[in-house]
């Protein structure tokens, strides 16, 4: 029987947990029987009593429907616009610790998407309160705790604790000067605890001890593995590398480029437990790397990794378009585009057919704007594709009133480090568009064409030169790279005399044959499937008209039968009946 039969017809086994758990949920409200009908609708009764059992019971195939698919449906329907039941009905409801916590988290998680402007500071605090204690049960166990949740789960729980962290952060900025007194005596009696920038990242980095997961990465990629009996365990793996993809993210959106990087070396420099990875997981690790590459001025990097990412979202649109972060990515997508036409801007390259298509379709008029030196164009891609970054006067101490309305913007902050350096390069796009119609050009006639004197063209020149030569990845660490020309020419000085040489490599004759091939086969396979259904069409005609024959033929028989009169009838009538006796 199904999972959705037996939610169905209620064949269900309520959970009484006879021994005691590590976690003590703290009961203070006495309910009966009919209190629980009142709060429960009968489906979500038996639903959450078959979720806690099959958590219980480590029931991987119904702990996935019950979490991917019927939370959303009864959230939908029946907790569209208000929240599920508190965790203590709940408590009373299935008598198991361990799928509360769980469950709170997913109270709090449905009311920071459905209901975000109406949670109370207590509301964020608790939920705080529940994801301690939950990381606290998995981190401090001796031996690995009965939890066999799905992948998609651990990274959402991840994913949603950064998440709540960047959102209470945000509530303090834009409530600053406006909570009652009691509030504001809330927020600072528990600023060193709750939703502390710290906390947050030692909590990750626990998971990352606890599973040895760069350990196990690299000895994944040295093809041996390591013995260890909480490392091994699933849940553990995937908490401690999904928590590297959100320290990552986390020293992103502080500023700490080269340490994001740092972060997420070992996961770079192979491809393990890829099958398993959600695919929101990847995009973050993608999005982010490849922002720190731009932001550290590794445009060729951060032009492949955007290329990457992309192109593989392209090709698997329709497969994620599922409920569970879709919203993320598709946001997270129009990031990475601003950003990649930003970067290809700043360094062109050769990108994905679809990919280039869809970014001009997207941004081709601020990147034609842009290669003509409009700053303003530059500015609009970067804020497009800008992340949200933390502001640093609600993170640390130690800021008075006169530095928070300096770093009042993050945002903005970040953007005019990048404009600085744009400044400095955007005489160079005019430099590029007149070196690219040459093979040879004089110093002095490229001045006259710019309009300036021939000793600021040589030095233009040389700092084109600098900065075309960028890091550039091959293998090992993000940071690692060897120094190569990220520009599509180059070229050297003699004398007075420019000497120019595209490097833009022409795709092969056999990469150009196979594509054309494959478009060929295409073709002629959708006009035979055509060519198939006009035959089909056509003998179904054929056959109609041979059917409406026959009809015809059939009716002026029966018409002449008719014509011999009923005396006739009865005689063949009993004549077949005497012979059939």
């Amino acid at each position: 029987m199904s999972l959705e039969d037996a939610i169905n017809v209620g064949v269900f086994t309520q959970y009484d947990d006879d021994e005691e758990d590590d976690m003590h949920f703290e009961d203070d409200v006495e309910l009966g029987n009919e209190d629980l009908k009142e709060i429960f609708p009968d489906t979500i009764s038996k639903y959450l009593s078959k979720f806690a059992s099959a958590i219980t019971k480590e029931d991987t195939d119904d702990i996935k429907a019950c979490y991917s698919q019927y939370w959303r449906r009864y959230s939908n329907m029946y907790y569209k616009d208000k929240p599920w039941p508190e965790p203590h009905y709940v408590y009373r409801l299935t008598n198991n610790n361990i799928f509360v916590k769980l469950y709170t988290e997913l109270y709090f998680r449905h009311l920071h998407e459905r209901m975000a402007s109406q949670l109370t500071l207590t509301q964020r605090s608790e939920s705080y309160d529940n994801f301690v204690e939950l990381i606290d049960y998995i981190v401090e166990a001796e031996e690995p705790v009965p939890l066999s949740l799905p992948y998609q789960w651990l990274w959402d729980i991840i994913d949603e604790f950064i998440y709540q962290f960047l959102e209470f952060n945000k509530f303090k900025v834009q409530n600053r000067g406006k909570l009652s007194d009691e509030d504001q005596a809330f927020v600072e009696e528990d600023e060193e605890t709750t939703w502390n920038i710290l906390v947050i990242i030692n909590s990750l980095q626990a998971f990352v001890r606890v599973s040895k997961i760069n350990e196990q990465l690299e000895a994944y990629h040295k093809g041996t593995v390591i013995e260890d009996p909480i490392a091994e365990v699933d849940l553990y793996r995937f908490l401690g590398y999904f928590s590297l993809v959100g320290l990552m993210r986390l020293h992103t959106i502080t500023g700490d480029y080269a340490q994001a990087l740092d972060t997420v070396a070992n996961i770079e420099a192979n491809s393990a437990f890829s099958s398993h990875i959600p695919p929101a997981c990847y995009v973050s690790l993608y999005h982010f790397v490849g922002f720190c590459y731009l932001m550290m001025g590794r445009y060729q990097d951060a032009v492949q990794k955007f290329n990457t990412i992309l192109d593989y979202l392209l090709k698997t649109e329709s497969q994620l378009k599922t409920p569970t972060g879709f919203n993320t990515i598709r946001k997270q997508k129009e990031q990475m585009f601003s950003l990649l036409a930003l970067a290809h801007t700043l360094s062109p390259q050769q990108l994905e057919d679809q990919v280039s298509k869809e970014m001009m379709k997207k941004d081709g008029e601020l990147i034609r704007k842009a290669r003509a030196g409009k700053l303003d164009a530059v500015q609009e891609m970067f804020t497009r594709g800008l992340p949200n970054f933390l502001d640093p006067s609600v993170c640390f101490e130690g800021f008075g009133e006169e530095e928070r309305t300096k770093f009042s913007d993050p945002k903005l902050e970040q953007m005019k480090v990048f404009m600085d350096t744009i400044k400095l390069q955007s005489k160079l796009y005019h430099v590029r568009s007149f070196l690219e119609l040459y093979k040879t050009l004089k110093v002095a006639k490229l001045a006259a064409l710019l309009g300036m004197k021939e000793e600021e063209v040589v030095s233009l020149l040389h700092f084109f030169k600098r900065k075309g030569n960028q890091l550039v990845w091959e293998s090992g660490s993000p940071r690692s790279g060897e120094r190569k020309s990220a520009e599509s020419l180059d070229f050297y000085i003699d004398d007075d005399t420019i000497h120019i040489a595209s490097l833009t490599v022409s795709k092969t004759f056999a990469e150009r044959f196979v594509k054309e091939s494959q478009r060929v086969i295409k073709t002629m396979e959708s006009t035979a499937s055509n060519k198939f259904s006009g035959n089909q069409r056509h003998n179904n005609n054929r056959r109609h008209n041979n059917n409406n024959g026959n009809n015809n033929n059939r009716r002026n028989n029966y018409n002449n039968n008719n014509n011999q009169g009923r005396t006739g009838r009865k005689k063949i009538y009993y004549k077949n009946k005497g012979g059939d006796q």
